[in-house]
Order: structure tokens, then sequence, then C-alpha cells
């Protein structure tokens, strides 16, 4: 997967009026770039699978649940949603924007692992 390294311009909500809201410095928070992954659902695969595939594998990633996706925003799920075309492009729609203790990922799914960048 390739990674889009320039700044998000495009994609940036604004949050007008929010760094208003926020004391002090805190609104430079708002500018910080966190890494943004859409999961369309998870395996487990012992050792001996993984080492054994090969071009044209095929990996079952089960039934998701309503046929939704997760956003996950710094590893932590923060949205559910469906999949969209957007001009040749594949984007997510938001459905459902998830908070605090919901923030475990699809039912029976494990945390995302932590970045070993």
């Amino acid at each position: 997967m390739q990674e889009n390294n320039q700044p998000p311009s495009e994609h940036r909500s604004g949050a007008p009026g929010l760094s208003k809201q926020l004391p002090g410095n805190f609104s430079l928070l708002l500018e910080l770039a966190l890494p943004v992954r859409i999961r369309l659902g998870q395996v487990t695969m012992r050792l001996g699978e993984a080492l054994q595939l090969r071009p044209g594998s095929l990996v079952e990633i089960g039934n998701l649940p309503d046929g939704l996706v997760e956003l996950l925003v710094n590893d932590r799920v923060v949205a559910r949603g469906e999949l969209v075309v957007v001009e040749n492009n594949l984007g997510m729609r938001v459905n459902t924007v998830v908070r605090g203790s919901e923030q475990i990922g699809f039912p029976g799914a494990t945390p995302a692992p932590d970045s070993l960048n």
C-alpha cells in the first residue's frame, strides 16, 4: 500500500471554530498528522499458513457486520461506515462515530497492533 505523505488539505474537515474553543496553545494539536486506516476486516492466521502464501493465494476475512468497515485513527476505531467509489477512488462514508469504550473494533476482533514505525 502506498502512503500519501502530502498534507491532507483536500480532506481536512477544517473544524472552523473548534480552535477558538480550545484554551491556550491546544489549537496547535489540530494540526497534528495522525495515521489513518480503513479496516475491511481481520483474520488470525498461523505462522505456517502465512509462510505458505503465494501470489494468487486467497485469504478470507469472514463476514463483516452489515458490510461495515472501520476507520482507525492512530490505531483506534473512531468511526464505522461503508465503502464507496468517488471518481474512481475508493472512499468511506461514515455511518456512525465511535466514542470511548466502543473503540474496540468488530465484535470478536482484537485491537489493532501497535505500529512498529
